[in-house]
């Protein structure tokens, strides 16, 4: 009888430790028998509530879903074979300091990325709108091409590119915008005027670090024209504007002429050979980098090489051949405005204009 009871005893101890390895035995799983993980982060414009998030494979399938709490925050558990290779944020409706949100922000993460902080805010959604905009190779290598790029520019650094709150971002100057114009807007302007590969001076704002704060390259040249004529000398001076004051510059050609130089005031100085062949033109670009950051922005200029004769030099627009009566003054040339009665010829029109009677 004894040995009956325990042979009973250890069956029932048998099927708990059988029962208990199925339900924890190898890490979480769900009722499949699916591995799983969570994904965690914030949706942050300013902390967005109550939106509803959701998980998706690289591919835009969505793999599971969730709402962020009152800061912001959401955790999401999905089956880690599902995103072995990667995945997407998606995060809309809610509402940002009570009001409601009308955007979508995205996010993409790959494989190494950290699944704990899989934030997903304005700078990521840029991000992943340059990335689905890209063409050929895979999405990550499109992801990863925008961030270096952006981090190129001095729009974000390589490494917080997804943080809350991007250590080169103005978040109170992105905050006011948003509030403004809305975030789809906002996203919409931005990755337009980044087509050219440079962020024009209008957007800066939000990004005072990028391009080292230069707003603008131009030079003492009048209209920045240089027409030239073969064995002439070009020789002028890079003017640079940027927020805060223009610092210390430093000036390197990008690509250009053998013969141009630049010095370390932004001088540019170029001879043409004698034997330059007329009515060609000759691109040159000269790099200016701000040295308290790195960062800089390009001045893209050409040299016009003339046609003896054809040479403007004014920078009006017109050669004599042109009909510039007076090549050495921008003020003469066809279609200029006319002075009445000051026994000169503005508009080169042979003569000049008589004044009305009063």
């Amino acid at each position: 009888m004894y040995q009956r009871e325990w042979f009973r005893w250890l069956v029932l101890f048998g099927l708990l430790i059988f029962a208990m390895a199925g339900c924890n035995g190898g890490g979480d799983k769900n009722t499949s028998g699916a591995e799983m993980i969570t994904i965690a982060g914030r949706a942050v414009d300013d902390p967005l509530s109550d939106a509803d998030v959701a998980v998706l494979s690289l591919s835009g399938t969505t793999l599971a879903a969730g709402k962020t709490d009152t800061d912001g925050y959401y955790a999401i558990d999905v089956a880690e074979a599902e995103v072995a290779d990667g995945f997407r944020v998606q995060v809309s409706g809610g509402t940002v300091s009570g009001t409601a949100f009308d955007g979508v922000l995205r996010a993409i993460y790959g494989a190494d990325d950290d699944r704990a902080a899989a934030n997903a805010t304005l700078l990521t959604s840029l991000i992943a709108r340059i990335a689905d905009a890209g063409s050929g190779g895979a999405l990550l290598t499109q992801r990863d091409s925008a961030i270096r790029h952006l981090a190129g520019i001095g729009m974000c650094m390589a490494g917080d590119w997804a943080a809350e709150a991007p250590a080169l971002v103005d978040m109170d100057a992105l905050r006011s915008l948003v509030s403004g114009m809305g975030a789809e807007t906002w996203l919409a302007r931005i990755v337009e005027d980044l087509k050219d590969g440079e962020l024009s001076p209008a957007m800066m704002t939000v990004f005072p670090h990028a391009h080292g704060g230069i707003t603008a390259i131009t030079t003492d040249a009048p209209q920045n024209r240089f027409s030239l004529l073969p064995g002439d000398a070009l020789d002028v001076n890079l003017l640079v504007e940027a927020m805060g004051g223009a610092g210390t510059m430093t000036y390197e050609i990008a690509a250009g002429p053998d013969a141009m130089t630049v010095d370390h005031h932004g001088r540019i100085t170029c001879t043409l050979s004698s034997d330059t062949p007329e009515n060609s033109r000759i691109p040159f670009t000269i790099h200016v980098k701000n040295t308290a950051t790195g960062f800089g922005r390009r001045f893209h200029g050409h040299i016009d090489v003339s046609a003896f004769g054809e040479v403007d030099n004014d920078g009006d627009g017109y050669t004599e051949k042109q009909g510039d009566c007076n090549d050495g003054d921008a003020s003469f040339h066809p279609g200029a405005e006319e002075i009445c009665g000051d026994g000169m010829d503005q508009d080169c029109d042979g003569e000049d204009a008589t004044c009305p009677r009063t």
